[in-house]
């Protein structure tokens, strides 16, 4: 699996309606849903469910549900 880095802003400049830029309070064990394509031919595209499994400063680690 390719992994892809994204610059600050790029992530910085997402928009989506309903959800606080930046108010993002995530725990480990919660569903987070991808809002965008990240890797389409390992299936991490719009809408696949994920259960996060660690958190760190600056890296989510989720499995797909």
């Amino acid at each position: 699996m390719s992994k892809t880095r994204f610059t600050m802003e790029f992530l910085n400049g997402i928009k989506s309606s309903g959800i606080p830029n930046h108010r993002l309070k995530l725990t480990v064990g919660c569903p987070v849903m991808l809002m965008r394509n990240i890797d389409h031919a390992n299936g991490l595209c719009n809408g696949t469910r994920l259960t996060v499994t660690h958190l760190w400063k600056s890296k989510i680690v989720a499995t797909v549900i």
